[in-house]
């Protein structure tokens, strides 16, 4: 079941209890609009490459002194 993301959440789809993000870009109108990655919460975290990712990375201190 899908839910419909906020303003600043990409879109989330909930799958009896499996979490899959689905992350659309790399930027924002006509720059974006592609599934730059899917995959769990923490695969985005650990190994994506993304703005959502480098966010998120920042936003839970993943990482912090290993970059």
């Amino acid at each position: 079941m899908a839910t419909a993301p906020s303003r600043h959440e990409p879109p989330v789809a909930d799958d009896h209890n499996l979490i899959q993000v689905i992350d659309l870009g790399p930027g924002a109108g006509h720059d974006g609009g592609r599934v730059v990655f899917t995959g769990t919460p923490a695969r985005l975290v650990a190994d994506a490459d993304t703005l959502t990712a480098r966010h998120l990375r920042e936003y839970v201190g993943f990482g912090v002194g290993e970059r």
